[in-house]
């Protein structure tokens, strides 16, 4: 009976392997090649958690990157099933089929984001009723930090998600033009600066006094983002440096921290998907494989080093440009601080087009004390009112009635080229990004607004 039993096995597509509680194979049938698979932490998680709790666990993956075997191909993952037998062993199945492991990774997807949806939901909605019966101010500060940190983390958590659905049908886009890049890097240090702790210092390089390059700059800026919020996260006090250096055919570009480091044999994991440095700080594990995803789009490649936990960590990545892009390359900047305005004698004066008045009293209570401040319901009201008054700077919604966003905004260029106009609007897909900056925009600030990115942007366009 037995040598049948293994004929029935050996004619099964999937492999069936029997693992003792030392991890050993006591058992395989012949389809059971690639033993590594069985050998990838969160298989290893699983056995010892069937062991201890005597039950089955379900859909696993892994792949044979993953797994040392040294193939790369994507095709090649399997989705790993236990289930406890008497006398301490795990009966294992292994299914090495793309179809069935792409329905596993998005069960995987469905399962997390669930989990780490919720846990910013919750604090939400706690802090909000504390805020609601609190009338201590040093209590109410404190909710409102609170709420405002974790409406940023659900945020991150949709636009990962988003990208993540449109790398698995295909549909990441990329739009290159040519963008001064020094400007960039700017603008990504603004935007920073809010999230970096108190204890830690922020540097940014500049590899040559003017990089013009073509690239994608939103994507640009997204990748740098996502490495400078993980080296927020990971980096409690000490020193983060991002820039660029300009070499012969290629930009180098890099994130440097003095944080918590990373081990050796979680390093290779990093930029797979769902793969997290720390389970206890909340994120999809998404971040890192799209920024691999688009550097490859891009033409570049991606990379991190780290002598071990607690000494910090260098994340780089690399663009291919040509020479004579670069503009006099031998000269480098460094700031620790970011520029700041000159002292104004006067107060500007702000255009808001915003058709809802809720998101208009949002606006307004966010800048009515260091500007003056005129509002226009629709697009058509933004280009007479532009006419009368010749504010400083325009904030425009873009999906308004009578004339959108996008026509005021020509209709605004036909009397001026150099009126900054920020794009506030809650279109956020890159595809929309790229409209936005092709039509007469200065700048664009997605919706929800958070207010030290839409001043950030507003001090850089006016100066």
């Amino acid at each position: 009976m037995a040598l049948e039993l293994d004929i029935i096995l050996s004619h099964i597509e999937a492999f069936v392997a029997v693992v003792d509680r030392n991890h050993e194979i006591v058992y395989r049938n012949r389809s059971c090649k690639e033993e590594g698979l069985l050998q990838t932490p969160d298989v290893v998680h699983a056995i010892d958690e069937c062991l201890t709790l005597r039950r089955g666990f379900k859909t696993v993956v892994a792949d044979a990157e993953a797994a040392g075997s040294g193939n790369s191909d994507n095709s090649e993952v399997a989705v790993i099933s236990g289930q406890y037998a008497d006398g301490g062993f795990v009966v294992v199945s292994v299914t090495k089929s793309a179809p069935a492991a792409d329905g596993a990774d998005k069960l995987s997807m469905i399962a997390n984001m669930s989990h780490e949806i919720r846990t910013p939901v919750n604090a939400i909605t706690g802090f909000s009723r504390l805020l609601a019966e609190s009338d201590d101010p040093v209590k109410k500060k404190r909710y409102v930090e609170q709420i405002e940190n974790n409406n940023r983390l659900l945020l991150n958590l949709v636009d990962d998600v988003l990208d993540a659905a449109k790398m698995n049908e295909g549909e990441l886009k990329i739009s290159e033009r040519e963008i001064e890049l020094n400007e960039l890097i700017r603008s990504v240090d603004a935007s920073i600066r809010f999230r970096v702790n108190p204890e830690t210092m922020l540097n940014y390089v500049l590899g040559a006094p003017e990089c013009r390059i073509n690239t994608d700059p939103e994507r640009l800026s997204q990748i740098l983002f996502n490495l400078l919020t993980n080296a927020c996260k990971f980096t409690p006090r000490g020193n983060i440096t991002f820039g660029y250096e300009v070499k012969e055919n290629e930009i180098y570009f890099f994130v440097k921290d003095t944080g918590v480091g990373i081990s050796p044999e979680k390093q290779p994991l990093l930029f797979k998907r769902f793969s997290k440095q720390n389970d206890e700080i909340p994120g999809t594990g998404l971040g890192l494989s799209i920024c691999k995803e688009i550097i490859g789009r891009l033409g570049g490649e991606i990379g991190v080093e780290s002598a071990g936990v607690g000494k910090g960590s260098l994340f780089w990545f690399t663009l291919p440009v040509k020479p004579e892009e670069v503009i006099d390359d031998e000269i480098a900047e460094v700031t620790e601080e970011p520029v700041k305005p000159s002292v104004r004698h006067h107060r500007h004066t702000l255009l808001v087009a915003e058709d809802n008045e809720s998101n208009y009293l949002l606006i307004s209570s966010m800048l009515e004390d260091s500007y003056d401040l005129i509002h226009a319901w629709n697009g058509r009201e933004a280009v007479e009112m532009y006419q009368e008054h010749k504010p400083d700077l325009i904030l425009m919604d873009i999906n308004m009635p009578y004339m959108d966003g996008y026509e005021a905004t020509r209709r605004i260029r036909q009397i001026s080229d150099s009126v900054p106009v920020i794009a506030v609007t809650a279109y956020a897909f890159s595809s929309d990004r790229a409209r936005i900056m092709e039509n007469g925009f200065n700048s664009y600030v997605s919706k929800p607004v958070n207010m030290e990115r839409l001043t950030g942007e507003i001090n850089r366009l006016l100066g």
